[in-house]
């Protein structure tokens, strides 16, 4: 007995349709799981309460997590009900987490950060938002960069202006050049730091006259 080949055209393909039994058992149902139904539902509700649950957090992990929950609902006030709370907070991590969100968040991010700076003297709370910060976005916002300038010019830390100055350098924009090489000829920083930030000037333009070598440390 001879056979016919089937010559099947996978461009016109049209699946048959569900018999009774199996469209009453489910089967080929294209809608949503209700499980799914339930798991959007409960992320909306939750984003609805980011600010409520962030605030009543009681422990550095629970913050974290509400505080990524609090940025993507880009709910209002959420710079202040952050900087409010970074104010107070002891937890590295979680400084460092709310300095970055606060970054991305903008203009009024930042100024609650700057604010918290200026207030803060622990310098390890400090570098945490410096680095939380300079993590918000690579490279830094306008308005970061403005604070990283002013904090690695004016701070009375010498390890803040370090930490700042070397931040500006990572960001290997030719227009800081002059702000650099400012840095280095206005205050001492440490003398590997120097160098790394005149390598990093030079990289950038070729060769540059960088003032204020006469200022290192010994």
């Amino acid at each position: 007995m001879s056979t016919v080949p089937t010559i099947v055209n996978f461009g016109q393909f049209i699946p048959p349709p569900l018999q009774a039994d199996e469209a009453k058992a489910g089967i080929g149902d294209r809608s949503p799981c209700p499980d799914q139904f339930l798991i959007e539902q409960e992320e909306r509700i939750i984003e609805g309460r980011a600010a409520e649950l962030f605030q009543n957090a009681t422990s550095p992990v629970e913050r974290v997590a509400f505080a990524q929950i609090l940025e993507r609902s880009s709910a209002p006030g959420t710079a202040e009900i952050l900087g409010q709370q970074l104010r107070g907070e002891t937890d590295s991590k979680a400084q460092w987490e709310m300095a970055r969100i606060l970054g991305r968040i903008g203009e009024e991010g930042v100024a609650q950060l700057a604010d918290s700076l200026r207030r803060e003297g622990d310098e390890r709370y400090r570098h945490s938002l410096l680095w939380g910060l300079e993590a918000s976005r690579r490279p830094v916002a306008t308005e970061a960069r403005s604070l990283f300038v002013e904090m690695a010019g004016g701070d009375p830390s010498a390890a803040i202006r370090a930490q700042a100055a070397e931040i500006l350098g990572r960001q290997q924009d030719p227009a800081l050049v002059p702000v650099l090489s400012g840095l280095l000829e206005a205050k001492p920083i440490a003398t590997p730091l120097l160098f790394a930030l005149s390598r990093i000037v030079r990289v950038l333009l070729g060769r540059v006259d960088i003032s204020g070598v006469e200022n290192l440390p010994a």
